[in-house]
């Protein structure tokens, strides 16, 4: 059953941009965190859940879903100033998790959910693996002599998520690191095969997008094979989804891009 995401956000932090960009990210770590352990099967059937952090208990509330739209949005008190007295990220994260249980406990109440039970394993699930999530994207494939099994692996992380080729559970080659906005992971890896006994290959959704791995030195090589548009387009493309990409890149790209969109309308 396809899972239930959950967004978790300051609003109105009243700190310095950098800072409020900072909370955020923590913020949007452990909401995700939260999600991917989350069995949507034992909840009602919502697009989406939205929790906004105020820094006041007079706007606590929750705007429920109606017939035009399936989300739920809460609206919850934290103590800023108590969340920012905390050094360790690790502190921050279960001050932030304590949160998002409260205002979720505070939704199921409000609209009747039958059970919470998966929420509070949730909860648990993240805090045993102490804020870490790695996901198999590719599932093991064996080179034509036996002798080694590869597979790909997503890792979640505050600001990116790291794509990696794995060799027999020891050897990790890190691929690509995704941006965080990002959620279709074929997108940089969906197959992967031995072209030899020493050699693997994993290509995307569109087979435009191809990483070759050599074990016999160690060699990574990436490939672009565009099928309709150009080789700039995909490297372009490729930017959009790298996690280290300026804003300043996103705006130009973006731009050339609406600009070659409204050229072709014209026509």
């Amino acid at each position: 059953m396809k899972k239930l995401p959950i967004t978790l956000a300051f609003k109105n932090i009243g700190t310095t941009k950098f800072e409020n960009e900072e909370a955020n990210y923590e913020a949007n770590f452990v909401s995700t965190l939260f999600s991917e352990n989350l069995d949507g099967s034992r909840l009602p059937k919502l697009d989406r859940i939205t929790v906004e952090l105020l820094d006041s208990s007079i706007d606590v509330n929750i705007i429920p879903p109606n017939k035009f739209v399936n989300i739920c949005q809460v609206r919850w008190f934290v103590d800023i100033k108590k969340y920012q007295l905390l050094d360790e990220k690790k502190e921050k994260y279960s001050f932030l998790l304590e949160r998002l249980m409260e205002a979720l406990l505070y939704a199921a109440k409000e609209l009747n959910w039958k059970s919470t039970d998966a929420l509070k394993e949730s909860k648990s699930s993240l805090i045993k693996s102490n804020y870490t999530k790695k996901l198999i994207l590719i599932r093991e494939q064996s080179s034509p002599n036996k002798k080694d099994l590869a597979f790909v692996t997503l890792e979640f992380g505050e600001l990116e998520n790291v794509v990696s080729l794995e060799i027999n559970n020891k050897q990790i080659i890190e691929l690509f690191k995704l941006s965080i906005l990002e959620y279709d992971f074929g997108v940089i890896a969906r197959k992967l095969r031995w072209i030899s006994n020493s050699k693997v290959e994993i290509t995307n959704m569109d087979n435009e997008i191809i990483f070759r791995y050599d074990l016999s030195n160690e060699n990574l090589k990436m490939s672009i094979n565009p099928q309709v548009n150009t080789e700039e387009y995909i490297k372009d493309e490729l930017k959009l989804l790298d996690a280290k990409t300026s804003k300043e890149d996103y705006v130009r790209i973006s731009n050339k891009r609406l600009a070659e969109w409204k050229k072709y309308r014209v026509q």
